[in-house]
C-alpha cells in the first residue's frame, strides 16, 4: 500500500499544479481564474464594443458570443439588433404602420 499512497500523492500534486496553471477541464473555472479567481465573473462590454453595437449592430453584436460575456449582455445586444433592423427597414413610421396594421 505504500506504493499506492505515493502514487496518489503524486497524482494529487500534479492535479494541483495543473489547476494553478489554469489548465482545468472546466471552462467556467478557467474564465474565473482569468477574471480574478471568481468563476461567476463575466467580462464587461467595453465602450468601444458598446459603441460598435449601437452604431453597426449587425457586425459587432456577434462579438458578444465570445466566452465570458453574460447572457444579459447577449440578449440586450440581439434585441437591439432586432429593433434596429425592424425600425431601420423603412423608418420609424413604417415600423409603426406595420405594428398597427
Amino acid at each position: 500500500m505504500d506504493d499506492r499512497d505515493r502514487e496518489l500523492a503524486e497524482l494529487r500534486a500534479r492535479l494541483q499544479a495543473a489547476e494553478l496553471d489554469g489548465a482545468t477541464a472546466n471552462p467556467a473555472a478557467s474564465r474565473g481564474m482569468a477574471l480574478g479567481g471568481d468563476p461567476h465573473a463575466f467580462k464587461a462590454v467595453d465602450p468601444g464594443l458598446a459603441f460598435g453595437i449601437f452604431i453597426v449592430p449587425w457586425i459587432f453584436v456577434w462579438f458578444l458570443l465570445e466566452a465570458g460575456y453574460s447572457i444579459r449582455s447577449r440578449i440586450a445586444g440581439f434585441l437591439w439588433l432586432g429593433a434596429y433592423l425592424f425600425v431601420g427597414a423603412d423608418g420609424f413610421s413604417g415600423a409603426l404602420n406595420r405594428l398597427l396594421n
